[in-house]
């Protein structure tokens, strides 16, 4: 279905909102309807990638903390995960991280969090430089474990979807 054959799709997404792709496609109202819809599409093909990499870093965290301690050691009231005698046990959870520094595995964590956030709270991620981001989500995955990197590299449709941009906002052919 064509998202601009809907006239009331503005209204029922607020002004505010559609206003961004309104502003983007040069106020051509079919344009920025389209923009939306693939918008939602391009933020739905990022949740597979995203869930693999939170499981995956969270159980590798887990397992690297709770060397030696129990399975609450969170609980523990010295324990502090960037605390510098704790970098090491941090550091073990990415057993592939290779020549990466600490401090780019960070960068890349935190682009990955506040992304997430953005498609979480549905805002525009069009502009957002969705193929670095698709890099850092397989990168981070391969720094747990190569296999991890694969099936996301392998399984995710993010690429797809990319590809599809020019003729769903040409042709409102999206899908949710």
């Amino acid at each position: 279905m064509d998202p601009s054959a809907l006239p009331n799709l503005p209204s029922l997404l607020s002004e505010p909102r559609f206003a961004t792709y309104l502003d983007h496609c040069e106020g051509h109202a079919d344009h920025a309807a389209r923009l939306y819809v693939w918008n939602v599409e391009l933020t739905a093909a990022f949740w597979g990638p995203i869930s693999i990499v939170e499981v995956v870093v969270r159980n590798s965290v887990h397992d690297a903390m709770r060397m030696n301690r129990a399975d609450d050691w969170w609980n523990l009231p010295t324990v502090r995960l960037m605390r510098r005698e704790r970098q090491p046990r941090v550091e073990k959870a990415f057993p592939f991280l290779g020549g990466r520094r600490r401090k780019q595995l960070h960068r890349e964590l935190d682009d990955v969090r506040r992304f997430r956030n953005r498609l979480a709270h549905h805002e525009p991620i069009f502009r957002a430089p969705i193929e670095r981001l698709r890099d850092d989500l397989i990168g981070i995955a391969g720094y747990v474990h190569p296999e991890a990197a694969r099936l996301i590299s392998e399984c995710q449709r993010i690429d797809q979807v990319l590809a599809r941009k020019h003729e769903a906002i040409r042709r409102g052919k999206s899908s949710l």
